[in-house]
């Protein structure tokens, strides 16, 4: 099922087991109100399974190939909710769901054509950058090509309380 994150409560016929969010409580407004309506969803002791941008897990070598396109962009991404996504775990309580994991894990992601260095620079979150400097940054990053690139993720598991 899909539906808007914090009408959740509004269109399950009745409570379920997971809601899996992937790459989305970044951006998701107002999170607290959002939480809240998961964790309404959830049955007690159901599931949130999030996927969240992180940068914990990468290399040094990763860096070292993201800071010219980072450097070219004037920019790293930028979301609605980074004022708040250090407080997850306080926000999540407040909801009513109990943290239980949060792990930072490194992807390897084999950059194969210049089609896929546009979908991971797609893939960021980049609403301020202008055409011709994101132009740039994609010929930057067109140095990738036949490498492997860092993607770090945060995967947040919380169950709703009992």
């Amino acid at each position: 099922m899909r539906a808007d994150a914090d009408r959740l409560p509004e269109v399950v016929t009745a409570p379920v087991e997971a809601v899996l969010c992937s790459m989305g409580l970044q951006v998701l407004q107002p999170l607290p109100r959002v939480l809240g309506a998961t964790a309404a969803a959830l049955r007690p002791g159901g599931a949130l399974a999030a996927t969240i941008p992180s940068t914990a897990a990468l290399t040094l070598g990763d860096r070292a190939r993201w800071l010219p396109v980072l450097v070219t962009l004037r920019t790293r991404p930028r979301y609605p909710n980074d004022a708040v996504m250090g407080r997850l775990p306080g926000l999540l309580g407040a909801a009513g769901l109990e943290p239980t994991s949060s792990e930072d894990r490194r992807f390897g992601f084999i950059v194969r054509t210049e089609a896929d260095v546009r979908t991971v620079l797609d893939s960021l979150y980049l609403p301020d950058v202008e055409p011709r400097r994101r132009a740039r940054a994609d010929a930057v990053a067109a140095r990738w090509v036949g490498d492997e690139l860092g993607l770090s993720i945060r995967r947040v598991v919380a169950v709703r309380r009992r």
